[in-house]
C-alpha cells in the first residue's frame, strides 16, 4: 500500500507505536475504523485519504474511541503537523463554530 510508509513516518515522527493495518481496496470512498484496545486500524476505500489516515490515528494517540475534546485537540494538532496548517485551521474553527470544546489554536503548533 503506497500509504502505508506515510502512516509508518507519521508515527515514527509522533513516537507512536505503528498499528496493526489491514486495507481494503473495494470500497468507493475513504473510510477508516479504529480499534483502540488493539492498536489497530481498518483502512478503506481506492484512494484512501491522508485525512482519513490522521483521524483514525487521534484516536489510537489518545486511546479514546470517542470523538471528545482529546480526540479534537489531537486531530488538529496531527493535522497541523502532518498535512496542512490551513486545513488544520478549518478543522478548529469548524470544531469552535459548533461550541465544542477545542483547545487555542496556538496549542495545535508543535512545541520544541
Amino acid at each position: 500500500e503506497e500509504i502505508q510508509p506515510w502512516i509508518e513516518a507519521v508515527c515514527h515522527t509522533e513516537d507512536l507505536d505503528i498499528p496493526d493495518m489491514i486495507f481494503g481496496r473495494k470500497r468507493p470512498k475513504s473510510l477508516g475504523v479504529s480499534y483502540v484496545e488493539d492498536h489497530a486500524m481498518c483502512l478503506f476505500g481506492r484512494e484512501i485519504r491522508q485525512s482519513t489516515v490522521l483521524h483514525e490515528l487521534a484516536h489510537l494517540s489518545v486511546k479514546a474511541e470517542n470523538h471528545g475534546v482529546l480526540f479534537r485537540d489531537e486531530l488538529v494538532r496531527l493535522t497541523r503537523a502532518h498535512l496542512s496548517v490551513d486545513y488544520a485551521a478549518l478543522l478548529h474553527s469548524l470544531f469552535v463554530g459548533c461550541n465544542l470544546e477545542a483547545a487555542p489554536w496556538g496549542a495545535s503548533a508543535r512545541q520544541y
